[in-house]
């Protein structure tokens, strides 16, 4: 059985809507320093690639102990989605990039650490959107002893597609099914040996 989930611009919205806004920590424990990202204002499908975000972004700085608050009025990002590889196979999974960011009001004295920072703290972020649908989809259901020699069906996931169109990310993978039954695998047959004269 061949299986597609499509997420169109609608469910991705309201996905984001419900991981928005996302809080990143910059550089390490010790330091008061967070990037805040806000639900986009823009959702635009790039084929072949992911999905671009245009947001309004807060960042909180600290310098010698002191808060410093600054709001970015653009801040652009691209949602790469990906099929995971061995170990983890049957994983969609969502990567978050820095493609753009407004500094103009960002201190000079700021700007030169704060891109590298943000990108260090996305790539930091452990897949905050995936589904594992390998996890999902395979199931194994017990049927009952009056139905022998039945004993089981099964449900799991084979091969497995992922494409970016202009208005949807397409997910597409084979469901496998399968009966179980107690009957042993037939043993070979023990033959005596011949000979001929």
């Amino acid at each position: 059985m061949q299986l597609t989930a499509t997420i169109d611009r609608a469910t991705l919205s309201e996905l984001l809507r419900e991981v928005t806004p996302l809080r990143v920590k910059l550089g390490s424990a010790t330091q008061d320093r967070f990037f805040t990202i806000e639900p986009p204002s823009l959702i635009e499908f790039l084929p072949a690639r992911g999905v671009r975000l245009r947001t309004q972004a807060h960042v909180q700085w600290s310098v010698a102990g002191v808060a410093i608050p600054l709001t970015l009025e653009s801040a652009t990002f691209v949602l790469i989605p990906s099929l995971a590889p061995a170990p983890e196979a049957g994983k969609l999974v969502f990567e978050l990039k820095l493609e753009q960011l407004d500094l103009k009001n960002v201190p000079k004295m700021i700007e030169s650490t704060l891109v590298p920072l943000i990108n260090d703290g996305l790539a930091a972020l452990d897949k905050p959107l995936g589904w594992d649908f390998a996890k999902t989809l395979t199931h194994r259901f017990a049927i009952s002893p009056k139905a022998a020699p039945l004993a089981a069906f099964t449900l799991a996931t084979g091969r497995s597609s992922l494409e970016v169109t202009a208005d949807a990310i397409v997910l597409s993978l084979a469901l496998e099914m399968h009966f179980e039954t107690t009957n042993p695998a037939p043993a070979a047959a023990n033959r005596p040996a011949t000979s001929s004269s």
